[in-house]
């Protein structure tokens, strides 16, 4: 596979289908993964079918009205991995943040998203053996909406050393 130390993607009006799409043996890899969406569309950041998944040191996705079906979508043995995912949505649209059907679940050392009028209907689903573990889960939500934060179907429940959730108008149903 591809191998990069930095990938940076600046759309204003682009589309991408997927930004990353592969069936190797072995996953592509990023230092870092920066995107600077204004009015772009993803329907997918990461989609890979492959032994072994994507590693990623920092993924940024800066969308100001970007809509992102889907960030990582994996069918893998092992998941992603990432040290930190940022997230500054302003009037981004997020159906799904991660979604995954593998062995054992993604890990974030910090997961921050700061949506200031963004729409996250699910932050993390996952049917897994194991559940996802963060270190933190910071989520600055100003006007936003989060119909789910966490949704699984798994033998044991998600761990967070800490959640952080600053909402000032948002809704949490």
């Amino acid at each position: 596979p591809a191998h990069f130390k930095d990938k940076y993607i600046f759309a204003h009006s682009g589309v991408f289908p997927s930004t990353v799409s592969e069936n190797t043996l072995t996953p592509s890899h990023f230092k870092d993964n920066y995107i600077f969406a204004y009015p772009a569309v993803f329907p997918c950041i990461l989609s890979e079918n492959t032994l072994r998944p994507a590693h990623f040191k920092d993924l940024y996705i800066f969308a100001y009205s970007g809509v992102f079906m889907c960030i990582v979508s994996e069918n893998t043995l092992t998941p992603a991995h990432f040290k930190d995912m940022y997230i500054f949505a302003y009037s981004g649209v997020f159906p799904c943040i991660l979604s995954e059907n593998t062995l054992r679940p993604a890990h974030f050392k910090d997961m921050c998203i700061f949506p200031y009028s963004g729409v996250f209907p699910c932050i993390l689903s996952e049917n897994t053996l194991t559940p996802a573990h963060f270190t933190d889960m910071y989520i600055f939500a100003y006007p936003g909406v989060f119909p789910c934060i966490l949704s699984e179907n798994t033998v044991r429940p998600a761990h967070f050393k800490d959640m952080y959730i600053f909402a000032y108008s948002g809704v949490f149903p």
